[in-house]
């Protein structure tokens, strides 16, 4: 991103909220600051920031790893690091989801994504192709990943950071009592379980199926149904206990193989705008009315998971 180096610390944040094309409100929701401060950080008011707060305002505003060292930079703090993976994580805690249309970059849609499993939820529904990458195992991410893990120091570390923390806060809702459950394309599925590619691929992909078995063993409040037919997006919908405002992220189809073209890429949207709710929920209701045969009930599923999980490598 073009700013001048001679302008101050505020003039280049004032530039870097422009860029980001939305009111200062929704930085705001997403970065866990309030207006007022951002609004004094671009004014120079504020002479010692927290890194830890400079971290969340460059996530909110969907910078790229690079874009948050130059970020830091500005103001006199050394470039990222591991020790830095806590305020990316802790962003998930500090993000409010408003009725705003949220666009959100790789990193930034797996932290939204997270914080909607987060406390408070009762129920939380999964839709995808593929088993959830809050289930991936250990060392998978870096695998899928492997095409821009060069793109920048920390991400090697800090997506398998964010994987560990994705299941971290699934196992925690589940033992609070949230209901959860995963609907699956069953076609998709299956070819994901079984197709081809290296070897190495073929047991990751075999693992991540028998985590998701693995989970619906062990939790009662874990479910899998599998469906006939692809819904349109991929999407995680949040109900919360209380007054919370139920909430939604989706995505796109994922392009075909392993590959992603950038660690910076648009990922998906968020919100909690209640006419988007509402349309996902029906899509819901839909996806729930049709089921393959033989697998409606837990057991038989179950098995079907299995089966998939052990086919030879």
């Amino acid at each position: 991103m073009l700013t001048r180096p001679e302008a101050s610390r505020g003039a280049y944040l004032q530039v870097l909220v422009a860029a980001r094309g939305a009111p200062r409100n929704q930085v705001s929701s997403l970065s866990g600051l309030t207006n007022t401060y951002i609004r004094d950080l671009e004014r120079d008011v504020i002479a010692n920031v927290p890194r830890g707060n400079l971290i969340a305002l460059g996530l909110a505003l969907n910078l790229g790893l690079d874009e948050l060292d130059t970020l830091l930079a500005r103001f006199d703090r050394a470039a990222l690091a591991e020790g830095d993976i806590p305020a990316f994580l802790g962003l998930a805690d500090r993000l409010r989801l408003s009725t705003a249309l949220h666009a959100c970059h790789n990193l930034l849609y797996e932290l939204v994504v997270t914080s909607l499993v987060g406390p408070g939820a009762s129920r939380v529904t999964i839709v995808n192709q593929r088993p959830t990458g809050a289930l991936r195992p250990s060392g998978y991410r870096t695998y899928f990943d492997r095409h821009v893990l060069a793109a920048h120091p920390l991400y090697p570390a800090l997506v398998e950071a964010i994987g560990a923390f994705r299941r971290e806060r699934l196992e925690a809702a589940l033992a609070a009592g949230c209901r959860v459950e995963h609907v699956l394309s069953h076609a998709h599925l299956t070819e994901y379980a079984g197709a081809p590619g290296p070897r190495v691929e073929r047991r990751w992909r075999r693992a991540h199926v028998a985590a998701l078995a693995d989970l619906m063993r062990r939790s009662p409040g874990f479910s899998v149904r599998l469906i006939p037919t692809a819904p349109t997006f991929q999407y995680t919908l949040a109900e919360r206990s209380g007054d919370g405002a139920p909430a939604v992220g989706f995505e796109g189809w994922p392009s075909p193989g392993t590959t992603r073209l950038s660690p910076g890429a648009l990922t998906g949207f968020a919100t909690a705008a209640p006419p988007v709710v509402a349309s996902f929920a029906e899509d819901l209701a839909r996806c729930r009315s049709g089921a393959v045969d033989g697998l409606a009930d837990r057991d038989a599923t179950l098995n079907a998971l299995e089966e998939l999980a052990r086919q030879p490598v």
